[in-house]
């Protein structure tokens, strides 16, 4: 949940959301973030 509610917000405040290898980088974020 925590996870899916993160990568809302980052698709929110990065327009390149759609991009495979920066959904990656920010999955990674997540894991650092919860």
């Amino acid at each position: 949940m925590c996870h899916l509610f993160s990568l809302l917000v980052t698709c929110i405040v990065s327009p390149l959301c759609l991009n495979y290898n920066t959904r990656i980088t920010h999955a990674n974020l997540v894991e650092v973030l919860c």
